[in-house]
């Protein structure tokens, strides 16, 4: 990865979201990366460079948008904590719900 980038710059991950996104594409990760340190700062607050909204039909739950992958997560005390990293399918969010049930 380009600059270096200390761990209060980035969102707290749950173990299944840690594994997902350690195995997504090195240039996948570069980029969410690079909106880590904005993000874990404003969860909650879209901007040019941040494309977050939460989810219709689960209110405890957002998503950010980062090339062509969702990070799904909630936001514990002000701070993001990520649970899924998936693919933007026809289906993203179905699939988060039938993997939820089963862990």
């Amino acid at each position: 990865m380009g600059k270096e980038r200390s761990a209060d710059d980035w969102p707290d991950f749950t173990r299944t979201a840690r594994l997902q996104f350690w195995s997504l594409p090195p240039e996948i990760i570069e980029a969410f990366a690079t909106v880590f340190s904005e993000f874990a700062r404003f969860p909650q607050r879209p901007s040019i460079s941040l494309d977050v909204c939460p989810i219709r039909n689960d209110p405890k739950r957002w998503r950010l948008k980062v090339a062509g992958y969702r990070a799904i997560y909630q936001v514990r005390h002000g701070h993001p904590v990520l649970e899924a990293f998936l693919p933007r399918t026809e289906r993203t969010y179905q699939d988060f719900e039938s993997h939820r049930k089963r862990i």
